[in-house]
This record gives C-alpha cells, structure tokens and sequence, in this order.
C-alpha cells in the first residue's frame, strides 16, 4: 500500500451504490461472518465520553463550545450541532453539558425534545453525571439525546445470579478495563449473531457477545439489543469483497506548466458505530472530535498486525489505500443519501484480526433493502447519529471515498 498525501476533498463524483458489507472491532473469530437482522437487534457503540467537572459547576461562568459547523456534501445538509459531553447539571427547563474542561453547553428542553436513556424517556429523565450524545439546534435547544448508550462487546466468561461477566474485547477505544456484568432482561430479544434469528438457548460461558446497553456505570450495563455467537457456531462466508472504483481528475497547480491528479478511490460497504473514550483511540476520536471521527483500517504498512501499535488491518480483505490520521473520508449513506466528510482518527474495521483475532472482514449487515458484507469504516457513536439513531441500528450501506494526490494522472 502507498501512503498517501492529505489534502482537501474535491468535488467527487457520485458513484453508483452496489452491495457489500463489514462490521468492525468485534469480538469474533477470524474468518466468522455473523448475519444481523437490525429489526431484531442492533449493536450499538457506547459513548464513553465522560469528561470530569474539573472545577466548573452548574452555576460557574459558561462559555459556548465551538459549533459543529453546518455542511453541504453531495447535498445533504446538516443543520443540528452534535457533539457529546457529561450532565454537570440540570433543572426542569435545561440541562448543561460539559464538552471539555473549557466548553459547557446549556441546552434547553422543548416539547419536541426526545431522549434515549435506557429506553425512549422524556427529559426529565436526564440525570447529572450521565454521557450524553447530544444534537442541538442553533438556538441551543436539545433536539435529540442518547444517555450512557453503550456497544458491549466481548466473551462471556461467566453466567452470573443476575446475567453474564463479559470480558470486552475493546478496551482500547472503549475505556473500560474490566469485566461487564451484563443483564439482559426476559423482554430482551437475543440474537443468533449468524442467522439473525432468535437464539434458541441462553448464551453460555466462552460465547461472544455484542449488545447495545445501557450503562449503569463502567462495571454494570442493561443489554436492551443483543447478539450472541454461541461456542461451535457454524458460519457462513460472505462473497470476495470488491474492489474499489477509482476516478481521476487533472487539478491546476499554481502555475499554468504544474498540473496535479487527484485520484479518488471510493469502497462500498457497511459503516457501523463503536466505542471511544475522551483520549482514546489512535489519534483522539473521542471528546470535542466525537462528532466528526471515523476509523480507517490502513495507517501502517511496516508492521503485519491489526492492533492498537499496528494498524494494517485491511490487507487480505478491502485492501484500502494507505492514509493518515487527520484525513478526510467522505461517508455517503445509501439508505437516505446523507453525506458528509469525516476525519480520520483511529484504527478500524479489524478486517483481517491479525495478531490479535476477531476478523470481521465477512460480517453481514441487512438494512434499507441493501444486504451488504465486509467493512470498510467504523464511525464513533457520535458522529453515526449524524446519519442514524444509534439506539435503533448499528449499521448502514455506504460508499466511502477519499482523495490522493499524484504528480500525474
């Protein structure tokens, strides 16, 4: 793979929508392909995003964070901001965010407001201390929310009095650094992660799981959507991923003799959410970047692994091309049309699970009419609200593209 020069994004070419698919950091073996039915269940990364009060209270100064700013990319507008933050304090009538230790939000609540916390709930519900996705509009009105929505995911260690111990298998990004003590309620649809059909007996200890949840705190979440790949699981494989389109388009240097060709390549497959933690991941995906983060899964070509020192996780699957951290991906969502620009700041779809497992190159997502196969992003909680409601998929159709620069096309 050739590592590729950063620069802006030009006018890009649509390019028509075909199957494929992927899923990202996952806790399952290499080489499986579970199917998801998001009717049934969605996976759903947890914003771990808590930032700590750092001295600033409910009725200290407040400054306005930067806006998220409003953007126009192969047409679809984004007019809400979105970011996440901490619940530092609250009344009847508005809530206020932390962003960070400089930027607090207040937010106020209108008839319109809806919440997700555990549940679809008013804002009432909201509490101090909880994680928040927050979209507001511009006059600093909360539209939407999600409070301590979690993606749980890893091994069932245990079968515990009240549920199951399950070790994550995405510390990582996610910052949790011990066991889960997961419960799924009776009322809680439990999936076969392959067939997409209701499993047909309770999970077991060595199974995988992959659950939205509501987090209790860091050590206890309520699964409310949940996936399991029971021991011995027989899998399906997914058809060869395919290769990107790739356009070419000559662009005027600064004098008339230099001349550049940007080339686009743009890769069709699933983009699903995960988990990142304020600090976390390869180059910060969470805190103030949550809402315009995305992972890419080439950034290194000198190492043969897929893990959190090494990212060369595409080799063998979608074969992307070489980027950096800080590099535009355009994300178009093939179910509604959304677009926007994203950036690159960790490491993802573990497509290959070299050196560490859990290949999730064949993973299978169903949803709009589209069955598509094998990864190709992985988008923080935050910024897959942007294109869906993260507490009712996990995972859309999309055709990505980013652009290079060569010296001539």
């Amino acid at each position: 793979m050739r590592r590729i020069n950063r620069l802006p994004t030009p006018n890009l070419r649509s390019v028509d929508a075909r199957p494929v698919l992927g899923a990202l950091h996952s806790p399952f073996p290499d080489g499986e392909a579970p199917r998801a039915q998001p009717n049934s269940y969605s996976r759903r990364d947890f914003l771990q995003a808590a930032v700590v009060a750092a001295g600033v209270t409910a009725g200290g100064a407040w400054t306005a964070s930067p806006a998220l700013a409003s953007q126009t990319l192969g047409g679809a507008e984004i007019d809400d901001l979105v970011f996440q933050g901490t619940v530092i304090g609250r009344s009847s009538v508005a809530v206020d965010v932390q962003i960070d230790a400089s930027n607090v939000r207040r937010l106020g609540f209108t008839s319109a407001t809806t919440v997700w916390r555990d549940g679809p709930v008013g804002p009432a519900q909201i509490a101090v201390g909880d994680n928040l996705i927050v979209h507001t509009n511009r006059a600093s009105e909360l539209t939407r929310g999600w409070a301590n929505i979690a993606r749980v995911r890893g091994e069932i260690t245990a079968v515990t009095e009240s549920g199951y111990q399950v070790t994550p298998s995405d510390a990582e990004q996610s910052g949790f650094s011990g066991p889960i003590e997961l419960t799924i309620g009776s009322g809680t649809p439990v999936t076969d992660v392959y067939t997409g059909s209701l499993l047909g007996q309770a999970p077991v200890v060595g199974a995988l799981v992959d659950a939205v949840a509501y987090m209790h705190d860091a050590a206890s979440a309520n699964g409310t959507l949940v996936g399991v790949a029971q021991p011995g699981a027989i899998v399906t494989k997914a058809p060869q991923a395919p290769g990107p389109t790739v356009t070419r388009q000559t662009v005027q240097g600064a004098t008339p003799d230099i001349t550049y060709c940007y080339v686009t390549f743009t890769y069709q497959g699933i983009a699903s959410n995960y988990s990142c933690c304020n600090g976390c991941g390869r180059c910060d995906c969470g805190g103030t970047n949550a809402a315009s983060s995305l992972a890419w899964p080439a950034l290194d070509s000198s190492c043969s692994c897929c893990d959190f020192t090494c990212c060369n996780c595409s080799y063998g699957c979608t074969n992307q091309v070489l980027v950096s951290c800080g590099q535009t991906v355009v994300v178009e969502d093939m179910c509604n049309g959304t677009t926007i620009g994203l950036y690159v700041r960790d490491c993802g779809p573990r497509q290959n699970g070299a050196c560490i497992g859990g290949a999730v190159c064949a993973h299978v997502c169903d949803t709009c009419g589209y069955t598509r196969s094998h990864p190709v992003v992985d988008l923080t909680m935050t910024a897959f609200s942007r294109f869906h409601d993260p507490a009712s998929t996990y995972c859309f159709p999309t055709n990505v593209s980013v652009s290079v620069l060569e010296p001539e096309c």
